[in-house]
């Protein structure tokens, strides 16, 4: 496995224009990560932080894999062609070197490139060295310390992004590229990306603006629980969401929805509409194509619908169907007339 250290000297301000040094460590000096006392406390124990980088030339890269653990990750745009992380690893411990045992022995932050694809790595690995013995004890009855690393990736346009993420925000901004997110936990915000869009979300608020929104590509978003707040998509967009509002305004292009529980508003979608709705009220207008609604529980208000509704089933609620102008058919014994 190849790892490359940057060593970075300065503040430790994150995701706040951080720059990159020139200056290369390798695996063979005393301290890749130099680490330093914080303000911060968690119950008896000290908290720690220390900053390095890693890069990689990304020539001929067709996949970019982040399997990253706890802590925030933001994803930008490059300007060259490589992929740079800056790392900002936080643990804590009774004393320095208590800090710095714990990260020895669990931290993983790796990153290395086999052919046309690029892995990076970068968590805290306590469960595997569980279950091999090697359970460092940092103090007191602390067997897994607080610890996270925040990681700052530059990624070349055209390269497919994956991200295998276990807790903590994430954040993607202005990138040209096809990306998949499967998040355990943590909030996701996702703005300004050119490329198929596909997000699993396990827990927590989930917000996009401006995606894809020349329609050439795709978005799916498969959500477990948490809010989601979308504006400007562009193209086919499906999303599935269990429970939790779903707010999206503006998609130039199809939408299709099948959501469990909560209410739905849908404003300015330029082609079709469908929703497939369990629980929750629907409020939906300025659809310019065909509306088809299927909901089991909940009062529906749809207006001005371009090419006509068609209601598979209303179980509950009342419907309100305003401005439609085309045909009106299907379960409409509860239209408010």
């Amino acid at each position: 496995m190849k790892r490359i250290f940057i060593s970075l000297i300065g503040g430790l301000l994150f995701l706040n224009n951080p720059t990159f040094s020139q200056t290369d460590n390798t695996e063979e000096d005393q301290r890749a990560i130099v680490l330093q006392r914080t303000d911060d406390r968690v119950l008896f124990y000290k908290v720690y932080s220390g900053q390095t980088g890693m890069q990689l030339d990304a020539t001929d890269v067709q996949e970019l894999v982040l399997e990253t653990g706890a802590g925030k990750l933001e994803i930008v745009p490059s300007s060259s062609q490589e992929v740079e992380v800056e790392a900002i690893v936080t643990v804590s411990g009774g004393n320095v070197e208590k800090a710095y045992r714990v990260m020895d022995e669990y931290l993983d932050l790796s990153m290395d490139r086999s052919g046309s694809k690029m892995r990076i790595v970068s968590k805290f690995d306590f469960e595997e060295r569980r279950n091999n013995n090697r359970v460092v004890q940092s103090g007191g009855f602390f067997r897994s310390p607080y610890r996270k690393v925040d990681l700052y990736v530059r990624v070349p346009a055209g390269i497919a992004v994956k991200v295998v993420d276990g807790s903590g925000d994430i954040f993607v901004n202005n990138i040209e590229n096809d990306l998949r997110i499967d998040d355990g936990s943590g909030s996701i915000s996702v703005k300004n990306v050119e490329g198929h869009v596909d997000i699993n979300d396990n827990s927590g608020e989930l917000y996009l603006n401006s995606i894809n929104e020349s329609g050439k590509h795709s978005v799916r978003i498969n959500d477990n629980s948490g809010g989601i707040v979308a504006r400007k998509l562009g193209g086919e967009v499906f999303v599935r969401d269990a429970s939790g509002g779903l707010e999206i305004r503006g998609v130039n292009g199809s939408l299709s929805i099948h959501d469990t529980s909560g209410g739905v508003v849908v404003r300015n979608v330029t082609g079709d509409l469908s929703i497939d709705d369990t629980s929750g009220g629907i409020d939906s207008r300025d659809i310019g194509g065909f509306v088809t609604l299927d909901d089991r529980s909940g009062g529906i208000h749809v207006d001005n619908v371009g090419e006509g509704v068609y209601v598979a089933h209303n179980g509950s609620g009342q419907l309100s169907i305003r401005n439609n102008r085309g045909n009106l058919r299907g379960d409409i014994r509860k239209l408010n007339r």
